[in-house]
């Protein structure tokens, strides 16, 4: 987001996808200024402006048990997790944007993102959900390693590929980057992908029952 201006078609987007839960990610001081409206619809909120693609923000309908904003890595892109009070359970949301894997550094501090997140998604109790541009696809292994470390499962499964990235190339050029993982006790009734917005990348919407 930190190279798009067009605010309107993302928050519009956001109304119309009448979402619980939103995360919006590169975000940066002027996102953040201008993503503060949505706290009319989604009352709970963190934003965290940070620049170069490191910020991200969370918004959800329904009240935060616990917030924490996390370093897994040694660059500036944080993640947030979120603890949502769904009235007779509770749900875990780690938002994750670790580092695009173009230098051995960021390559690295993507893959340590990646061991510390499965940690603790493994670690939680209840149903979880792991999200964000993981700045990687499915087919590589670091991948796979954390699917299998944190046990969630890929909700991409059976709604084919749903490719977000790079705009604006076609759906069959672009590769599906931005990821939705799930415990087994969330069921997916739906993974697609979201109008443009202006971004490099299409917006992934899912919808999860418990």
């Amino acid at each position: 987001m930190k190279s798009n201006t067009n605010y309107a078609a993302v928050l519009n987007l956001v109304i119309k996808s009448e979402a619980d839960v939103v995360v919006l990610q590169e975000v940066n001081e002027e996102w953040a200024e201008h993503v503060k409206e949505l706290q009319t619809k989604f009352p709970y909120a963190a934003i965290e402006p940070r620049s170069q693609g490191a910020g991200m923000a969370v918004f959800s309908r329904y009240p935060f048990n616990d917030l924490q904003k996390l370093k897994l890595d040694e660059s500036s892109h944080l993640a947030i997790l979120a603890k949502i009070n769904l009235g007779q359970r509770s749900l875990t949301l780690l938002s994750m944007h670790p580092t695009t894997p173009v230098t051995p550094t960021k390559f690295n501090n993507r893959n340590q993102q990646f061991s510390q997140a499965a940690e603790l998604m493994k670690k939680t109790d209840g149903p979880k959900v792991l999200i964000g541009d993981l700045n990687i696809t499915m087919w590589s292994p670091y991948f796979k390693s954390l699917v299998q470390t944190s046990g969630l499962r890929d909700s991409r499964i059976g709604f084919g590929l749903k490719t977000s990235w790079p705009m604006p190339l076609p759906s069959f050029l672009r590769l599906p980057i931005d990821h939705c993982l799930v415990s087994n006790d969330v069921h997916v009734d739906q993974f697609k992908v979201g109008d443009k917005t202006g971004s490099d990348h299409r917006p992934i919407i899912v919808d999860l029952t418990f």
